[in-house]
């Protein structure tokens, strides 16, 4: 079995890896897989499949499982798996709120559930072990988090949610300041500004907030003692590299390089960090724009002629 495509054995000639992801595979992986015992990596991601949780506490040193785009739509029986440190399950048909079995999992470090259709308010706390947590692109909703009791974290995206309310004062009290962070919460309903606090605790930070209603953003922030802050966009391009200023705008709310400037635009007259400008994205050029906005009129015209006709 070890000479098999996308096994991968160890010593003894045991099972330790399983690696069969984009191979077309259908139907449901059988429960026995779980019983190898030295089985410590499977990948079944990009399948259409059917994937059952059923006898995965059998599976005691399984540390990393990917199910993304496999249409999974039920992770009943996940927590069994104590011994996972890796869980990526994003591209599926995930719905509903958040899944409580997954906040019980005392052993992961990476979560990935971006991607999928989640909604309600996130779980108040997470376990103080997680290093990593995706939960972009589903529909969360409610106040943002804290997050002050995850001294590991490095990776959080939250980003093209339904998140509103303010950034809390204590947002990643306990995450260490000697590390970069990456902190994705673009394309949110997040207002007023940053608090203070992250301009006193963080000396590597990258956060992504375009997109959201920011109508506050302190100089302090801007300064020579986050000139690390975004890659250090910040000591190149000022308070730009955070945000772009109302009155701008551009595709990635912020200044990232020479060639990536806030470009001008008059109807922005009240946030930070807009991607788009009288209702088209930047980026494009205004020829390109006004065809953008000349096709929207076609089409428009075209359907309600179509539905004319139908009638």
């Amino acid at each position: 079995v070890c000479d098999y495509y996308g096994i991968n054995c160890g010593d003894g000639n045991k099972v330790i890896g399983i690696y069969l992801g984009a191979n077309n595979l259908h139907g449901t992986p059988p429960r026995e897989i779980f019983h190898l015992k030295q089985l410590h990596v499977l990948w079944l991601h990009s399948n259409p499949i059917d994937f059952k949780f059923d006898g995965i506490a059998m599976a005691k040193n399984l540390i990393e499982l990917r199910l993304d785009a496999t249409g999974l739509s039920d992770v009943t029986g996940v927590s069994e798996a104590e011994s996972l440190v890796k869980l990526d399950l994003n591209y599926n048909k995930l719905s509903g709120k958040f899944p409580t079995e997954i906040t019980e999992m005392t052993s992961l470090e990476t979560l990935t559930l971006t991607d999928n259709d989640l909604t309600g308010e996130l779980p108040d706390t997470f376990d103080s072990g997680l290093v990593t947590l995706r939960l972009g692109s589903n529909r969360f909703s409610g106040k943002l988090k804290s997050f002050a009791e995850m001294e590991y974290l490095r990776h959080l995206d939250l980003s093209e949610n339904d998140i509103t309310g303010h950034i809390p004062f204590n947002f990643l009290e306990l995450s260490s300041m000697r590390r970069p962070i990456e902190v994705d919460l673009s394309s949110n309903k997040l207002k007023g500004g940053l608090p203070p606090t992250l301009d006193d605790r963080f000396d590597n930070l990258v956060i992504y907030l375009r997109d959201n209603q920011i109508t506050k953003l302190s100089t302090e922030f801007c300064d020579a003692n986050n000139k690390d802050w975004n890659f250090r966009d910040i000591a190149q391009f000022g308070c730009k590299g955070l945000l772009c200023p109302p009155g701008t705008a551009n595709h990635n709310g912020r200044q990232n390089s020479e060639d990536n400037p806030c470009l001008s635009c008059a109807s922005n007259t009240e946030y930070y960090g807009q991607i788009t400008c009288d209702g088209l994205p930047l980026g494009v050029s205004p020829s390109s724009r006004l065809s953008i906005s000349a096709t929207v009129k076609l089409i428009s015209v075209l359907v309600v002629g179509s539905w004319i006709a139908w009638m």
